[in-house]
């Protein structure tokens, strides 16, 4: 086979200059108007978004508008159908149907329970008069805080157990102690600087029992903090009211269960209710307690006894100066005292240390000058030979 010739290279046409800026320039429009009908373009697809988000917006705003005008209307219409036909149907008792204990909350039950028209009509009578507007009383919780500096605070302690009772009110927990310190029991001979105690005082005498306190001593600080809890305890009261409701409810209900298994499931509900209810309960009398006993903590100190100055000239400065001298010649006395048992032990340690320091030093020399005398001895004979070679 003959081999295939090389193609000849195409011989191009120089440009000149003008040429080459004519292609750069129709190169450079061209993509000039590319970029802007991508610009467009992106331009046309944001306007559509805007405007797709706008009209979903306001669809929206109208659907919660309609919804707003037209739900009332519409739940009040079916809450008087469910109403009348809930009448209706207990007009018509069928024996002794079993509840459902399902919707026991909701007021409904099997068609033909005796008892729960009387319960029905028990709930709406509830219901309008929760119904109508009432005034709420501000619930409040104050509690004070008073410094009470007196001359005693044993006596201060009992004379303010006697002032909480004429108060209407009772001592909660007391306090005393010595340096800052609790100590219980106290000693007979300790003295007593300090002293606690909280009352339990009505909350309409509060202020009127802050005020007398400073018929029993000097009051150094006072703060009061009130805390409206009105909003919590209504809360807690119409739960409480609500549960009852459903208790009650529940125990109407079981003695017309016609069956072990609703008897059953109605006693654990019940069992339920009356354990959540108790708590509620109790929060609502706690509560209720802390609004009606405001409490009032009294910190007892001791009043300090102030020392009259009397500047006095050259006998009194000699005096004070001389006393001056007596209490540092004790307090030397004292570090010398405190020093003497240190300096014996030293003492001792030392004679006992020392010679065992100055045999081994001793030793130490006489190795060395024996060591020392060799050397010379080994000098010399080397010198006696050499002269006698």
């Amino acid at each position: 086979m003959k081999a295939t010739p090389p193609l000849a290279k195409p011989e191009l046409p120089e440009l000149d200059a003008s040429t080459i800026d004519r292609m750069e320039d129709a190169v450079f429009a061209r993509i000039a108007t590319q970029t802007q009908k991508e610009r467009a373009a992106a331009a046309r697809r944001h306007r559509r978004r805007l405007t797709a988000g706008w009209t979903t917006a306001a669809a929206t705003v109208a659907v919660v508008a309609a919804g707003a005008v037209v739900g009332p209307q519409l739940i009040a219409s079916t809450v008087a159908q469910d109403s009348s036909a809930g009448s209706s149907a207990w007009s018509e008792p069928a024996g002794n149907a079993v509840p459902d204990l399902a919707a026991v909350d909701a007021g409904k039950a099997f068609e033909g329970a005796p008892e729960a028209s009387s319960l029905r009509s028990d709930a709406s009578a509830a219901g309008g008069a929760n119904a109508a507007v009432t005034p709420v009383e501000p619930q409040i919780i104050t509690t004070a805080d008073v410094g009470l500096q007196v001359e005693d605070i044993t006596a201060a302690t009992a004379q303010l157990t006697i002032f909480a009772q004429n108060h209407d009110g009772y001592v909660a927990s007391q306090s005393v102690g010595s340096g800052g310190g609790m100590t219980e029991p106290l000693a007979a001979d300790v003295r007593v600087d300090y002293g606690y105690i909280s009352l339990r005082i009505p909350e309409s005498d509060i202020d009127a029992a802050i005020a007398d306190l400073a018929d029993l001593g000097t009051v150094v600080s006072q703060s009061v903090n009130r805390t409206d809890v009105t909003a919590q305890s209504v809360d807690l009261q119409a739960r409480v009211d609500s549960l009852s409701t459903s208790v009650a409810r529940l125990q109407d209900l079981m003695k017309a269960s016609g069956s072990v298994a609703d008897l059953v499931a109605a006693e654990s509900a019940l069992a339920e209710r009356q354990a959540e209810l108790e708590s509620l309960q109790q929060q609502l009398a706690s509560l209720q307690d802390q609004v009606a006993m405001s409490t009032l903590s009294v910190n007892l100190s001791l009043k300090s006894t102030s020392v009259a100055a009397d500047p006095a000239g050259f006998g009194d400065g000699f005096w004070s100066g001389w006393n001056g001298l007596i209490a540092a010649g004790n307090a030397l006395l004292i570090a010398l005292g405190f020093a003497v048992p240190w300096l014996v032990v030293i003492g001792v340690v030392l004679l006992i240390v020392l010679p065992i320091i100055r045999a081994v030093q001793n030793r130490r020399r006489a190795r060395r000058e024996a060591s020392g005398e060799a050397e010379a001895e080994a000098d010399d004979a080397a010198l006696d030979e050499a002269l006698k070679g």
